[in-house]
């Protein structure tokens, strides 16, 4: 089932707006914002107020900060919104929800170079709950997926006919946007493993040649370099600091305790179970993946015995794009180790690719197949709705939240300094109050290794104000589990 022709793109076009409209009206409702958001944001205006890339957080006094160029993308496109639309969520987000736009352009145009349904697969990403959630959350998930799937684009197909500069250049295009990866989060190197396994099994097989793998290795890898040598003009003790970090996070553990995390990574994503990230129901897409796959691998066998085959070029394309996908992002997600909630992103589309595979790969009439889609859909809007819905309805919002700490905390009057009229509060807070002003909660935790006493501290920094939230109460009495927060509270 072929889609070229214009009408089609014009839909396309149609949607896209339409999906557009209908997200940026809930935009800044939906997640719940997450103190991740104000963190980058915050650094963002940090670094503009510094005028430098290699400013750190005026929110964090006592936490040790090392300043590092692995994110400035990211920053350099957030401070354009910034000065564009203001400093508040909506600014944040709205960046975020363009490259959702993107990405489904990049998949739409990757599932039709497959010579597949582009068209109805877009769809199904676009009502998926996962996807919705990272084109509204203002963290870097969605600007990784939106290059990997442009990396994909580019080294899809075979290359059988090209010759080896062609090989290698071809290569070299689909790392660049990999390259560009670097500059926004480390999980680059997760985006790298699907693009990375398709050229590898490619080489294997001799349908791709070596030159297009080792042209797709060159802009990473020199990226990777450039940001290293950039972090370490920002800071000296980069390369320590950074592997601190690592360690702190998991990323040097041994290979079998990072093997014995990832069953648990899933079992916590399917059960919604998280630390201070939302969790979508994102059940759904995998059971349609599961089922898709059991039916493709049965009329497989029925058509063996039949000695009919069913998969067209473009089936058996979409379906080792889905295999080689699910296998490279997962292995990125294993080796790095972190098991990050929101890194789950870079496996739904290629559960999309899988279902789609297995609707084409059915021996039903065109009609049929449109209501197979047309169901697939039905079940992921559904879930994605009430997931919505139950947050909208929920009675918490962030607009009135930031009223009532504007009410509780007044803003500076003209000529009053922010130093002198601090806050202590949580990164919540961030959006409601002048620069400079916030102190996070977790500077507290460093008191003793400061040798400061709290009285001491807010004293020092001239403190006015502390807020205190519901979620002090709740990490007080269930401690020790949440002490990972702000330190132990007792």
């Amino acid at each position: 089932m072929l889609f070229y022709r214009k009408k089609n793109h014009s839909f396309l076009l149609i949607y896209l707006f339409a999906w557009t409209v209908i997200n940026l009206s809930f935009l800044v409702r939906f997640p719940f914002m997450h103190t991740d958001e104000a963190w980058l944001s915050g650094l963002s205006r940090a670094m503009t107020e510094a005028k430098s890339l290699s400013a750190t957080e005026p929110f964090f006094d006592l936490v040790h900060r090392a300043p590092h160029a692995l994110k400035i993308f990211f920053h350099i496109m957030q401070i354009f919104f910034i000065k564009l639309s203001g400093y508040s969520l909506f600014s944040v987000r709205l960046l975020s929800l363009l490259f959702g736009v993107l990405s489904l352009i990049f998949f739409y145009a990757l599932l039709k170079k497959l010579r597949i349904n582009p068209l109805a697969g877009t769809i199904l990403l676009s009502v998926q709950i996962q996807f919705i959630y990272a084109s509204h959350f203002a963290r870097q998930e969605i600007q990784i997926l939106a290059l990997m799937l442009l990396s994909l684009l580019i080294a899809a197909g075979t290359g059988t006919s090209d010759t080896s500069p062609a090989s290698f250049r071809k290569g070299l295009y689909a790392g660049i946007p990999i390259a560009a990866a670097v500059g926004f989060h480390p999980n680059a190197f997760i985006a790298a493993w699907p693009t990375a396994l398709l050229i590898f099994t490619g080489i294997l097989t001799r349908s791709r040649k070596p030159s297009e793998g080792a042209g797709y290795l060159i802009p990473p890898a020199a990226s990777a370099y450039f940001f290293i040598l950039l972090s370490r003009s920002f800071n000296s003790g980069f390369a320590a600091d950074y592997t601190a970090f690592g360690a702190e996070v998991g990323v040097f553990d041994p290979m079998d305790v990072k093997l014995l995390g990832f069953d648990d990574f899933y079992s916590k994503l399917f059960f919604r179970i998280s630390g201070t990230y939302y969790t979508p129901r994102i059940l759904p897409v995998f059971i349609l993946a599961a089922a898709a796959l059991a039916a493709v691998i049965i009329i497989l066998v029925f058509s063996r015995k039949q000695k009919k085959p069913v998969l067209t070029a473009g089936t058996a394309g979409e379906l080792k794009t889905a295999v080689i996908g699910l296998l490279g992002v997962n292995a990125g997600i294993i080796l790095i180790g972190k098991y990050s909630a929101p890194s789950v992103i870079f496996v739904i589309p290629f559960l999309i690719i899988l279902i789609a595979a297995a609707i084409e790969s059915s021996p039903s009439r065109p009609v049929v197949k449109k209501a197979l889609y047309a169901a697939a859909a039905a079940i992921l809007l559904v879930n994605s709705a009430m997931m919505i819905s139950d947050e909208l309805g929920s009675g918490e919002n962030y607009t009135d939240f930031t009223q009532e700490l504007i009410a509780a905390v007044p803003p500076l009057e003209k000529g009053e300094s922010p130093y002198e009229h601090r806050v202590i509060g949580p990164l919540t807070a961030e959006y409601a109050l002048e620069y400079g002003r916030l102190l996070d909660w977790r500077n507290l935790a460093e008191l003793d290794d400061a040798g400061m006493t709290l009285e001491q501290y807010i004293q020092q920094n001239q403190v006015e104000y502390i807020i205190y939230t519901e979620e002090l109460d709740v990490i007080y009495n269930n401690r020790p589990v949440w002490n990972i927060m702000y330190g132990n509270p007792t």
